[in-house]
């Protein structure tokens, strides 16, 4: 553990822990899909006749575990007192927030409203200037 961890500002703190849930929801749905696929429990919005169709989701789960992992590295980074992490979880937020709002315009509002929560939440807490300051503090340590 970074010696300096214990200088980690709450604003760090709270963005890299909506970042986990995040990651953690995330790989949930990723583990749900290679479920999915293995047990045959296909989709019917699936429409197609290769053979590989059947692994769709498990391709999509590891997606998602690619993309999702550098947000986990980069918020356990920061947890840790590092520098690096912060741009992976300000990505992430932004990409998701235009999730959720499709996800609510399509009838799941409770989880588009969660995953907004999260995104906004990761956002905020990430530029929040006490973050900034930190960051640029320590940069090149």
């Amino acid at each position: 553990m970074n010696s300096s961890a214990q200088t980690v500002p709450t604003t760090i703190r709270l963005g890299a822990g909506a970042a986990l849930l995040q990651v953690l929801v995330a790989f949930g749905m990723a583990f749900y899909l290679i479920y999915a696929d293995l047990t045959s429990d296909v989709s019917d919005t699936i429409e197609s006749d290769a053979a590989a169709a059947q692994w769709i989701g498990t391709g999509t789960a590891i997606f998602i575990f690619i993309l999702f992992g550098v947000v986990l590295a980069g918020a356990v980074n920061l947890l840790r007192g590092g520098n690096w992490g912060r741009s992976p979880i300000v990505m992430m937020g932004v990409l998701l927030l235009p999730v959720a709002w499709y996800m609510m315009s399509e009838g799941m509002v409770l989880a588009g409203i969660g995953t907004g929560i999260l995104a906004a939440a990761a956002l905020v807490f990430m530029l929040h200037p006490r973050s900034t300051e930190w960051i640029a503090a320590n940069y090149g340590r």
